[in-house]
């Protein structure tokens, strides 16, 4: 896995993502904008699958889940999105409803080699090939 730096080197952890591939909570709510926020997204990640390399990890998650169906602003879920993708990521993995957010901070400590944290199991294992 490429190591990302803070000095942008080889990257950025801070790095905004590319325009049309940021969907905020807040414009999804409502299942039309929903959907509509989707399609943008989906039509704007092919740009960006091809231009990963060998050695990038792409992950897309959240941090809440919202029901699009309320009215609300308050986080409504508590399940987001965990979608893992790169050259040497196996193919299909379900990864399943994890215990807890924990556990991709864990898979991100194994990816950057800064040590274990005080929570969380790493997934890093059961989807890439070594």
């Amino acid at each position: 896995m490429r190591r990302v730096h803070a000095d942008n080197r080889q990257g950025s952890l801070t790095k905004p993502p590319p325009d049309g591939l940021r969907v905020d909570g807040n414009l999804a709510r409502g299942p039309g904008r929903l959907t509509a926020n989707l399609e943008r997204f989906d039509a704007r990640i092919s740009d960006l699958l091809p231009a990963l390399r060998d050695s990038d990890l792409l992950v897309i998650t959240a941090d809440h889940g919202n029901d699009p169906t309320t009215t609300s602003t308050d986080h409504s879920r508590e399940y987001v999105p965990l979608l893992v993708t790169g050259a040497r990521t196996r193919a299909a993995v379900d990864l399943g409803v994890r215990p807890t957010f924990a556990d991709l901070g864990q898979t991100l400590a194994s990816v950057f080699e800064v040590g274990p944290t005080a929570f969380g199991t790493s997934f890093l294992g059961e989807i890439c090939e070594s």
